[in-house]
């Protein structure tokens, strides 16, 4: 579990992605992916079922201080995400940011796209494990390098002219899917992406299965102009807002996904 923090500040800063095959092996692969199994089957104390429409889904409660002390000392997956490199490198990628605020694992078993080609709603610094040997067939991840200055650019304007985050049109059409760079790598495989980057969930074949972990760390948000932060309501969630003129001319193919849990949540 080597990470060079430097290499993969580099990978980051340049492409919005950083691949390391081989970072999970032998027996704690095996450990990760007995506990995710145990995890999909039944909750636990401190473990949740969410929805998700491609499979199956579980969260790791970090959020609760108690529960989140529990997790992490007894978590094989937890344990895997929390060391020195990981929080080093979100420190020095996400000034600010809280290490970690989200564990989630999921399943993807049905014969449908897993995502659509998006960026989040709130930009994330994101660790992604592969528990499977994992190719374009059944659903590898993909991402479009360098795309991240383009929209990190964008959503700071957005914020900056009133934009209410969960609004901000962030996904495209599914021919887009054909610009993005497949991900296909051996179980144990990590993936350090920073979700503002265009990216998605591939298209599981009939048969196939995904499974991965990943945890999140959210950034800050931008702060909006005093001027745009009086706005009412109803200009704040209408075509009038001056972000969503903005963003029809910046990416007039995009369009909002209403939120953090549809496209983007279980990438």
């Amino acid at each position: 579990m080597d990470l060079n923090t430097d290499h993969v500040l580099a990978d980051l800063r340049r492409d919005g992605i950083s691949v390391h095959e081989g970072y999970i092996a032998g027996g704690l692969l095996d450990e990760l992916s007995e506990e995710f199994e145990r995890y999909l089957a039944q909750e636990e104390e401190g473990v949740m079922h969410v929805e998700h429409t491609p499979g199956k889904a579980f969260r790791i409660v970090l959020d609760d201080p108690s529960l989140r002390e529990l997790n992490l000392k007894k978590s094989c997956i937890a344990s895997a995400f929390f060391n020195d490199p990981m929080k080093e490198l979100a420190s020095a990628y996400l000034p600010g940011a809280p290490f970690c605020n989200g564990l989630l694992g999921t399943n993807e078993f049905r014969a449908m796209p897993v995502t659509e080609v998006h960026f989040d709603t709130l930009q994330c610094l994101k660790f992604m494990i592969y528990l499977d040997d994992t190719t374009a067939a059944n659903g590898a991840f993909s991402f479009i390098p360098g795309s991240h200055r383009k929209t990190h650019a964008y959503r700071k304007w957005f914020a900056r002219l009133g934009g209410v985050p969960s609004l901000i049109p962030n996904a495209l059409p599914d021919e887009h899917r054909a610009r993005v760079t497949s991900i296909e790598a051996k179980a144990g495989t990590l993936i350090v992406f920073d979700t503002d980057g265009l990216h998605a969930g591939g298209v599981l074949k009939p048969g196939t299965t995904r499974r991965v972990v990943r945890a999140h760390c959210m950034a800050r948000s931008f702060d909006p102009w005093k001027l745009t932060e009086l706005m009412p309501y109803r200009i704040k969630h209408s075509g009038l807002n001056p972000a969503t003129i903005y963003s029809k001319v910046f990416a007039p193919s995009y369009r909002a996904t209403q939120g953090t849990g549809r496209a983007q949540g279980t990438t």
